[in-house]
């Protein structure tokens, strides 16, 4: 068959041959194309990821989340103005920290700070215009308690004392998990003119336990880095295994104030759909001393602070179930 399939091209004339070279040229050219779509595309995703992840817009989106999912269990009206706040106050506050702390970022996330470095010569005309977009939003559809609120956030944001981790234990952990509990937690509080009772009280406390959890996790990414540098985090002053068991309590006790708020303090009981965070923190939490520096890093971006956006969805699915 191979000597008929030889014969047979010999007498392919000239102009054939021709055909059968442009044939094979367009279908190389054609391939060279996709290949280059599909790189550029491929490109295009990845740049998009990675300004998800690590441009903070994972992190507003959560804190959004969680400011839904309080709205909905205080029964408030959802306001778009009061979640584009939230949204838009950790991207002023992170636009500036990424100039910031670039030179440290490229030690102890070099992910992160590889795709910052590409973009870093915008990030403070980013951080201009999210500013510009968050105080007019504040100031047209807000209240006075609300603006204050949200310039002691952004202050105690920027201006947030790193050498301290260095003298007191934990204090990077109780400083992020107060402060961020406290704008998640009070933006609705001031928004809607709310008054101070047991009920709010206890979303308080679950958010700050949430919250704290999450930056107490964060540094297991960092902890050969936070060592060296002599910072007293949890998790270089524990260790890993007494942190692990430490968050793994603070998990228990934040349902358990769900529970306990929607028994004593008319809490609606859909909200305990927040209970099933608490097996969902156990699955990174089992993982925290069986990964590597660079998965620790992807499962606390994507896992662990995806963790709010499951808030609002949780709180609807167990509504839906009790109609």
């Amino acid at each position: 068959m191979l000597s008929a399939a030889k014969n047979k091209s010999m007498f392919i004339k000239g102009p054939q041959k021709k055909i059968l070279y442009s044939i094979k040229s367009l279908i190389m050219l054609k391939f060279i194309i996709m290949s280059t779509r599909e790189a550029k595309t491929n490109t295009i995703i990845k740049n998009i990821f990675n300004e998800f992840v690590y441009g903070g817009h994972l992190l507003s989106l959560s804190d959004a989340s969680v400011v839904l999912a309080l709205t909905i269990l205080l029964k408030k009206p959802i306001s778009w103005p009061l979640l584009l706040i939230t949204y838009l106050i950790p991207q002023v506050v992170y636009s500036f920290d990424h100039i910031k702390e670039l030179k440290d970022d490229k030690e102890t996330n070099p992910e992160r700070a590889g795709y910052l470095e590409k973009t870093k010569t915008i990030y403070p005309l980013l951080a201009a215009v999210y500013l510009i977009i968050l105080v007019l939003t504040a100031v047209v559809y807000s209240n006075i308690g609300t603006i204050l609120l949200v310039i002691f956030i952004g202050v105690s944001g920027v201006l947030y004392p790193k050498s301290l981790t260095k003298k007191i234990v934990g204090f990077k952990n109780y400083y992020v998990g107060i402060i961020s509990a406290i704008a998640l937690s009070f933006l609705p509080f001031f928004y809607y003119n709310l008054s101070l009772n047991s009920l709010f009280v206890s979303l308080a406390v679950f958010a700050f336990l949430r919250l704290f959890l999450n930056t107490v996790y964060f540094d297991f990414k960092d902890y050969e880095s936070d060592k060296k540098q002599g910072l007293k985090t949890l998790v270089v002053t524990l260790g890993k295994d007494k942190t692990v068991m430490l968050l793994s309590i603070i998990n228990i006790i934040s349902v358990l104030v769900i529970v306990a708020s929607v028994l004593l303090f008319g809490l609606p009981s859909y909200a305990l759909g927040l209970v099933l965070v608490a097996p969902y923190s156990f699955v990174y939490l089992f993982l925290a001393n069986k990964l590597n520096e660079f998965q620790l890093r992807k499962i606390s971006y994507l896992m662990v602070d995806g963790e709010y956006i499951l808030w609002p969805l949780l709180i609807l699915m167990f509504g839906s179930i009790n109609k």
